[in-house]
């Protein structure tokens, strides 16, 4: 879901005005329930699901401390309106900041990841398209992971303007040197692969796992993603070999996505 900056700060400030009326619900109350989620995902789209204003937000407590079955109902009234106060607080905070710094925003490591996800998922319908005669006319064919390079990096301008390629020369044997993609304020990279006779499954991994080392020790990288155009379907089990090679590697996180899938 894409936010235009103003209605983000018309949508938290009409929450704003909801409060008082809020307080007179409870904290049981569905009204409350409703105005809590929808608070939670503008913040999550805007600033990130792991972001210190999401984690605020979730940490605002509404209950008294140490409640228990005999705590005075007005105590209870007064931690709820407590709550609401510092919820106020923080979504004023929010405003300001999208306010000030909107368009960086937009380039939140989360929001960039799911980007790339669904770019990758979308890239082989993109390129039969490229490929496909249109009047008489073919824009280009993909042959090699240069082409498959090529193309990604130019999908990515269509959202980041600064995408920083690294000319990798892997160490291991009969490998070609490629460009992985660099998107710094996000901390993620991007590598790509195609596959062919010598690169399938067993060397997809191979290759992964020495990637995992070296990014691990890069500060500008955080978050891993490894997009492997497989159009011939080489490697058998796709979703395995998805699921065996994502996940937290020293703090690294690794993410697979192989497309097109059989």
């Amino acid at each position: 879901m894409e936010y235009k900056k103003s209605s983000v700060i018309e949508d938290l400030q009409k929450h704003l005005e909801c409060i008082d009326e809020i307080s007179t619900k409870g904290i049981l109350s569905h009204e409350f329930k409703i105005w809590h989620d929808k608070i939670l995902t503008i913040l999550e789209e805007i600033f990130g699901l792991n972001s210190v204003y999401v984690q605020r937000f979730k940490d605002v407590s509404y209950l008294p401390q140490n409640e228990h079955s005999r705590t005075p109902e007005l105590i209870k009234i007064k931690a709820f309106e407590s709550g609401l106060k510092r919820a106020e607080s923080l979504i004023l905070d929010c405003i300001r900041v999208i306010n000030n710094n909107y368009y960086a925003l937009n380039y939140s490591q989360q929001s960039a990841i799911e980007f790339i996800e669904n770019l990758c998922n979308r890239f082989p319908r993109i390129a039969k398209q490229l490929c496909t005669e249109y009047r008489g006319r073919k824009i280009r064919s993909i042959e090699d992971e240069y082409d498959v390079q090529h193309l990604f990096h130019t999908l990515l301008l269509t959202r980041f303007d600064d995408i920083r390629p690294e000319d990798v020369n892997p160490s291991y044997a009969g490998a070609t040197s490629r460009v992985d993609f660099l998107l710094k304020q996000a901390k993620v990279v991007v590598e790509v692969k195609k596959t062919r006779e010598k690169l399938k499954d067993k060397e997809v991994g191979e290759q992964l796992i020495i990637d995992m080392k070296r990014y691990s020790q890069n500060q500008d990288c955080k978050t891993l993603i490894c997009f492997v155009y497989d159009p011939d379907q080489l490697i058998l089990n796709p979703s395995g070999l998805e699921c065996d090679l994502s996940g937290n590697h020293d703090e690294l996180e690794v993410k697979v996505i192989i497309s097109p899938k059989n």
